[in-house]
């Protein structure tokens, strides 16, 4: 996009109100997403913006559950897609697309409301939708279920951007930026021409979660009062664990479960189910006055299967 003399602006998060001012808006495998956002990334489609929402986004809400009823759950409704099925590809496995070929990741989706820009032309998904593109108010929502090669994401950055009405201020030659400078009377006519990153380098982009920061930080502030709870938990389970007086019971059981645990391996084999049977019980009850209470077997347990 950089390449075509359009202005990338990678951010966590900019806030709700902010992605108005923008005509195109990308996603980059935003997987948790709180109600707000995902409504103001609508928001921003339904007002005029060209919206690219990529794989595995929308999954979990900010305190990670999952999101029901479908993927990419948050964004299903506006995309109007459905994933059922995720199919993650191995590292330099691709997926042929009926316009290039797809990377990383694909998706059994179904376009529910949506034009299908390109499907998979073979493999488990063949003819299932890849790319989609769904009318949102005055603007557009498209969903990349993979990463296309190079030079069909290209192309299809081109169209995103010139649906969008995104126009350069000062055409220069492909590959360079056009910067236009000010002065404290006015702007300044004259324009620097800087190297850019190629279009390789932008697309890949789309690979990287570009919240990750902003997610993680979030994830360890909720996480961090129960993480400290387990910890106080441990530290008390440790401590009881290591007095003496239960030292010994501890380690008979460490020495015995692995033989009771065979043992009851082998007989669950032979069916799904147990039948236990009390065959002996004795005990000592001590009451606060008067003689300890002796405890025995009834003779109504003296059966055959005890024997």
């Amino acid at each position: 996009m950089k390449n075509d003399g359009v202005r990338v602006s990678p951010r966590p998060w900019i806030g709700i109100a902010a992605l108005a001012a923008y005509l195109v808006v990308v996603v980059p495998t935003l997987y948790s997403v709180t109600n707000a956002h995902a409504a103001a990334i609508a928001a921003a489609a339904t007002g005029g913006a060209q919206v690219v929402v990529t794989f595995f986004s929308g999954i979990s809400d900010e305190h990670d559950h999952v999101r029901l009823d479908g993927y990419p759950g948050a964004f299903r409704d506006l995309l109007k897609v459905r994933a059922e099925e995720f199919f993650p590809l191995r590292p330099g496995e691709t997926v042929e697309l009926t316009e290039g070929h797809g990377s990383l990741w694909s998706e059994d989706l179904t376009a529910t409301g949506a034009e299908v820009v390109t499907s998979y032309a073979a493999g488990p998904l063949a003819g299932k939708a890849a790319v989609t593109r769904a009318e949102a108010g005055q603007g557009a929502a498209w969903y990349l279920a993979t990463l296309p090669d190079d030079a069909t994401l290209g192309a299809l950055l081109d169209r995103l951007v010139e649906d969008a009405g995104v126009r350069p201020v000062v055409e220069v030659p492909r590959g360079v930026d056009a910067v236009r400078g000010s002065t404290n009377t006015g702007v300044d006519p004259r324009a620097q021409q800087l190297p850019t990153p190629t279009r390789q380098s932008i697309g890949a982009s789309l690979t990287n979660i570009n919240s990750l920061t902003a997610q993680t930080t979030d994830l360890l502030r909720l996480t961090r009062p129960s993480i400290q709870a387990d910890i106080k938990g441990l530290r008390a389970l440790t401590t009881n664990l290591n007095k003496p007086s239960n030292t010994a019971t501890f380690e008979k059981f460490l020495s015995t479960s692995p033989g009771k645990i065979s043992q009851i391996t082998r007989t669950a084999t032979y069916g799904s189910w147990f039948n236990f049977y009390m065959c002996d019980f004795s005990g000592t009850i001590t009451l606060p006055a008067g003689p300890a209470v002796q405890l025995g077997k009834p003779d109504s347990l003296n059966a055959a299967r005890c024997s």
